[in-house]
């Protein structure tokens, strides 16, 4: 009897000691320090971790404009957002609008998905068109080298035109027509090309036989050579 008053004595001592941990070491309390304290970390890290992945975003740009315009447009809203939070951290639960009960970090939160939504679609549309406008790519890349647009810049400016709109046509989904597209683009462009190598390399040397035709060097030469 004696022996089963004690192991109930320690059941409840166990209980008591069990309730008395119950909150785990580091877990927010209830008046909310910890939990401000590891929200704005959190807010913390994500505008780092965007603030760093989008320095190079311009790149994507041309795979689908206002894709791009939006992402950057909603990071824009969400630094703002994050530069107020971290002047006055309060304001993380404080209502953003009177109209609303979305908060400052909610609404945060909230630009910040649709950065990552644009995102992924950008880098999805760079990877199709990487692989499906591959030689438009390597075609236009080699007469910006050339500096085409110095040479014919309506000519090239249309084409700079006709080269966004097959990115248009992949970001559309409409591939078939995109590679149609591509075969007439190509036609122009080295068309283009054609003709700057020739302002560049033959229209000099052209220039330079009128001008020996013009002061007689073709009946001067021999007679030199003879001296």
């Amino acid at each position: 009897m004696n022996y089963g008053k004690q192991a109930a004595g320690l059941l409840v001592l166990a209980a008591l000691l069990g309730g008395c941990s119950s909150t785990p070491e580091g877990e927010p309390r209830e008046d909310g320090t910890f939990t401000a304290e590891n929200v704005l970390q959190a807010a913390e890290h994500t505008h780092h971790y965007w603030r760093e992945k989008l320095i190079n975003a311009e790149t994507l740009r041309l795979y689908a404009p206002d894709k791009y315009i939006t992402m950057m447009e909603s990071w824009l809203r969400a630094d703002s957002l994050y530069r107020d939070i971290e002047m006055s951290p309060e304001l993380a639960k404080q209502s953003y609008s009177l109209f609303s009960s979305e908060t400052y970090l909610d609404r945060f939160n909230a630009e910040i998905s649709v950065v990552d939504h644009n995102y992924q679609e950008l880098e999805y549309l760079q990877r199709v068109a990487n692989d499906v406008l591959a030689p438009a790519m390597t075609q236009m890349d080699y007469l910006m080298s050339i500096d085409a647009g110095e040479h014919y810049h309506s000519e090239f400016a249309r084409l700079d035109r006709f080269y966004a709109a097959l990115f248009s046509e992949v970001a559309k989904g409409d591939i078939s027509k995109a590679k149609d597209e591509q075969k007439e683009f190509l036609s122009r462009a080295r068309s283009l090309e054609v003709r700057v190598i020739k302002r560049i390399y033959i229209a000099p040397q052209e220039q330079t036989l009128r001008e020996l035709r013009r002061q007689d060097v073709r009946y001067l030469a021999p007679i030199s050579y003879a001296r």
